[in-house]
């Protein structure tokens, strides 16, 4: 079988998919094998994601020390073990998974532990519903936990690089603006000065008139239009305007 591959989607919600046709088996039949995959019934494919979601998140748990099934557990000197009827001890803490992870141990939510503990709670939920509305609305949460939890893992160092550059750049931009503000007020001010001279000497001269003279004076490369700008807080308030 040759696959071929597809991008679909851009940004960073860009993907490969794999496109199946007839032209990519070796034979008729591994095609039609193929599509039974496809057309298999939702809970046999809701069966196999729960699977996949539960292998995941007890493999986090069991690399923190932490039970790797939902269940009621008692805290030992040497760790969780499982709840025994009959054995309780008023002394020891008795949990559930999610209590004991979150609650207990003190991992966030939003930790690899944290989502990993909601997931196995939530999927165990699942198996012992029986009520078909209970069960989409817990297949929904499962899907909501799962995806939040691949997006945390995948962008958020990325996001938080980001809004850290983001911060840093509007800081340097600031800097920056402000010494820009100084260079440029350092190189207009004898330019003002001069004016203030020409202005003292003929008051009724207008802006654009002392502008067009200190271009050809100081052999100023800016435009007419831009000295004008720059030098027309200097002008006395006495000056006749003209056009």
């Amino acid at each position: 079988m040759l696959p071929k591959y597809e991008n679909i989607g851009t940004g960073i919600t860009a993907r490969k998919i794999e496109r199946a046709s007839v032209e990519d088996y070796a034979t008729p039949q591994e095609f039609v094998n193929a599509m039974e995959v496809f057309s298999e019934p939702w809970k046999v494919r809701w069966e196999r994601a729960l699977n996949s979601f539960e292998e995941v998140s007890s493999s986090v748990l069991r690399k923190a020390g932490l039970p790797d099934h939902d269940g009621a557990f008692t805290k030992h000197p040497k760790g969780w073990r499982p709840f025994e009827k009959g054995a309780q001890n008023y002394r020891l803490q008795h949990a559930r998974l999610q209590s004991l992870v979150l609650r207990f141990e003190g991992h966030e939510e939003d930790s690899n532990a944290g989502f990993a503990a909601r997931l196995l709670t939530a999927i165990s939920t699942a198996r012992v519903s029986k009520d078909e509305f209970e069960l989409a609305a817990i297949s929904y949460n499962i899907g909501c936990l799962w995806t939040e939890w691949q997006m945390k893992l995948k962008w958020e160092k990325a996001a938080l690089r980001g809004e850290s550059q983001l911060v840093a750049g509007r800081k340097n931009l600031a800097e920056r603006t402000e010494v820009q503000k100084h260079e440029s007020e350092a190189m207009w001010r004898p330019v003002r000065q001069a004016a203030e001279k020409i202005w003292k000497q003929k008051p009724a001269l207008s802006v654009r008139s002392v502008a067009i003279n200190l271009k050809s004076k100081l052999a100023l490369v800016h435009h007419v239009d831009t000295i004008s700008r720059k030098i027309k807080i200097v002008r006395p308030a006495s000056s006749v305007r003209r056009k």
